[in-house]
């Protein structure tokens, strides 16, 4: 009798594991979904077509299989990083360009999930308020990016020469000196990530 039962509960944990497999399954299809559509949405919301916000996510899915990186995690900042450069006259191409230098910086560098996921959501925090501030530059860049300050004070001197701010290049720690300074006077704005993402993409 206990074989006959011991037989007849096997189907049973079959369908019960079966099914708990397809609740994952349709669980993350859910997910998928939500993320693409959240990113359609953040594209056409500055002028772009669906065809371009279908094109904007699955570009980020090229990268996270290129670069190797959770797509479903990184969505939310990568859209906050397009939203906040495009609503200060970024394009999308941009801020993809940004978003790419960073993770090949990442990769290069052997960065771990979770100091990528915290450079992401920095990304996105300067992006979204337009501003770079202490609070990214040493407690979210600073925290997981190596030679994070120094990569921005060179940046920052890239767009001053791009702008005519400056003539010459300052040294080093000059350069991280009017940084700093700038930053308290609320004057290094969300473009700098342009900047910063060339620098990180040739220092990858």
């Amino acid at each position: 009798i206990g074989g006959i039962a011991a037989r007849g509960y096997a189907p049973a944990i079959a369908l019960a594991g079966g099914a708990y497999g397809l609740g994952a399954l349709n669980k993350r299809n859910q997910e998928v979904v939500a993320a693409q559509m959240q990113t359609q949405a953040v594209v056409q919301q500055f002028g772009g077509t669906k065809q371009q916000g279908v094109q904007s996510f699955e570009w980020l899915k090229g990268q996270a299989d290129r670069i190797g990186f959770n797509y479903l995690d990184a969505t939310g900042d990568y859209n906050r990083l397009v939203s906040g450069l495009m609503g200060t006259g970024g394009t999308l191409e941009g801020s993809q360009d940004v978003f790419r230098g960073f993770s090949e910086f990442g990769r290069t560098n052997k960065l771990g999930a979770v100091q990528m996921k915290r450079i992401y959501k920095a990304l996105g925090d300067v992006a979204g308020k337009n501003q770079l501030q202490a609070e990214e530059l040493t407690n979210q860049f600073g925290d997981s990016l190596p030679g994070a300050t120094a990569l921005f004070a060179q940046a920052y001197q890239d767009k001053l020469l791009a702008e005519g701010k400056i003539s010459t290049r300052m040294s080093e720690q000059d350069a991280v000196t009017k940084l700093r300074a700038d930053m308290k006077k609320g004057l290094v704005k969300g473009d700098i990530l342009g900047y910063a993402g060339k620098r990180a993409s040739t220092m990858a």
